[in-house]
């Protein structure tokens, strides 16, 4: 009965020596050293190379308060008259360009090397006959006689006229054919508007066979407007002399 105590209290000690110790299956927890300070080490410079130069940056500058201006918070009001924005030194007003010249088929235009001259000769229609043709304006007294600027080309000849030029006698060619494919039947006309500038004119009409009906050259242009195209003039029959004189035996 002695040894019972005995045992209680050995078998407490143990189980107090064991309640203290570690379990065996815990992991032990190792911190790691702390990592080592590594100083940045500068890029070393260079000297750029010699006439190079090298761009300078600049950050942002801090903003600044404009200064105040005791005359800027004055309200001023100025009533001026709009006009025209003139900025230095005004350049010279630019001429305006001269006129392209109207090219058509029917006009009569002179070639000359890199392009052609200016039309001397614009058609406006065949006037059929009997139509009646537009009322005549003499030209200004100083050109009366030698320039008109619109001109009738009137069909006088009883023949159809098939190709018709006219054209300045300085020119030295007849440019283009007027008619372009159109018929010029007797008794009709041709309006046309001529360069006053020039003082004489060639003319050439033909048949539809080719037949020249008039080829006059070096003529000043008509005081009334009107050219009148007719044949060559062809000799005329010389007329009978007088009778013999009856002789009375």
């Amino acid at each position: 009965m002695r040894t019972t105590p005995c045992l209680c209290l050995f078998l407490a000690a143990a189980i107090a020596a064991g309640a203290c110790s570690p379990p065996a299956d815990r992991p032990t927890v190792v911190q790691p050293p702390p990592a080592p300070t590594i100083e940045p080490t500068p890029a070393p410079t260079y000297p750029p190379p010699e006439g190079v130069q090298v761009p300078v940056e600049h950050g942002p500058l801090p903003p600044r308060p404009a200064p105040a201006d005791p005359e800027s918070a004055a309200t001023t009001t100025t009533t001026t008259t709009p006009g025209p924005l003139v900025i230095g030194t005004p350049a010279p007003p630019r001429p305006d360009p001269p006129p392209d010249p109207v090219i058509d088929p029917y006009s009569a235009v002179t070639a000359v090397p890199g392009g052609v001259r200016p039309v001397r000769v614009t058609t406006h229609g065949v006037i059929p006959p009997g139509a009646g043709r537009p009322a005549y304006v003499p030209p200004p007294p100083a050109v009366v006689g030698y320039a008109a600027s619109r001109l009738i080309l009137s069909n006088d000849s009883g023949l159809t006229i098939c190709r018709l030029w006219f054209s300045p006698t300085a020119d030295g060619v007849w440019g283009n054919e007027l008619l372009g494919g159109l018929l010029l039947p007797p008794g009709s006309e041709l309006a046309v508007s001529v360069d006053p500038s020039w003082p004489a004119w060639d003319v050439l009409a033909q048949d539809c066979n080719g037949l020249t009906i008039q080829e006059l050259r070096g003529r000043p242009l008509p005081s009334d407007g009107v050219w009148s195209i007719r044949p060559a003039a062809t000799p005329a029959p010389a007329p009978p002399g007088p009778p013999p004189p009856t002789v009375v035996y």
